[in-house]
């Protein structure tokens, strides 16, 4: 089942909203980025180690804001599928979460797995 996190507006094009993802009884911080009118959505911890992509500056893209950016250890994500393509997590991907707009309003699935190791 997907759960209204944001309006369309909420989310304009080369930005981002963290939310709260419900799994196994227990709260996840996710976050959703709209690049360029596509939506995607991924739980908000880095690869390499368990931290927050936001920790530093409660931002998500890198400088020149063409990938998703770990702020405390410089790994570059990709928008579309999530796998780091430069960072101590190369070749890794973040957990991506099913996302989809309905009539204006951006939806996130919950995730399939047990995902309580990642709550705060």
């Amino acid at each position: 089942m997907s759960e209204p996190i944001a309006s369309v507006d909420e989310v304009p094009p080369g930005h981002s909203k963290k939310f709260l993802v419900r799994t196994g009884g227990e709260e996840v911080e996710a976050f959703v980025v709209n690049v360029g009118g596509a939506f995607h959505a991924y739980v908000n911890r880095c690869r390499h180690m368990p931290t927050p992509l936001d920790f530093v500056r409660d931002e998500f893209l890198s400088d020149d804001g063409r990938f998703l950016r770990c702020y405390t250890h410089g790994a570059l994500y990709e928008f579309a599928s999530g796998r780091c393509i430069e960072g101590p997590c190369k070749g890794e991907s973040l957990y991506r979460l099913p996302v989809r707009v309905d009539n204006d309003e951006v939806l996130v699935g919950c995730p399939s797995g047990d995902l309580r190791e990642l709550a705060d």
